[in-house]
């Protein structure tokens, strides 16, 4: 698969996330909804715009390159990382999903040795921790109910 074939791809991708995003807005009410609303639809117009640009880019093209299938794997080896990272998130909560997330990825993907992924996960977790303090965030608890440092 080609570059160009997974921009385009990648830019549907953000059409269709931008158009849930703006079917999410409208929910809200009416003040509240008026500039995420607008804003998720002019970026759903942009994306749809580039989608049709590039697909009419890619057709003028007459070379064909060949990608590696390595490439594709590695590509959604990452997509699956982080779709596990937003599941985790949603089980287990933000806190302890970054925390897991951050060890398993560092250790597994990464390689880092065992002492260097603990102190940056660390670094990590005090940065947030320092954050939620500051600006008064409030880290979403997942299903399981768990809650870290709050």
């Amino acid at each position: 698969m080609s570059k160009e074939v997974k921009s385009i791809l990648f830019t549907a991708f953000l059409f269709i996330l931008f158009c849930l995003m703006a079917l999410e807005a409208n929910t809200f009410t009416d003040k509240a909804k008026f500039f995420p609303f607008f804003v998720a639809i002019g970026a759903a117009f942009i994306a749809f715009v580039s989608v049709i640009l590039q697909t009419f880019e890619h057709v003028k093209k007459t070379k064909e390159e060949e990608e590696e299938a390595v490439e594709m794997k590695k590509m959604l080896k990452y997509i699956f990382w982080f779709v596990g990272y937003g599941v985790l998130i949603y089980v287990l909560g933000f806190m302890p999903a970054t925390i897991l997330f951050l060890l398993v990825f560092l250790l597994v993907e990464s390689k880092f040795r065992v002492m260097t992924t603990i102190l940056s996960t660390a670094l990590v977790v005090g940065v947030l921790i320092l954050f939620a303090n500051v600006m008064n965030l409030y880290w979403p608890a997942g299903v399981l109910g768990i809650t870290l440092f709050s």
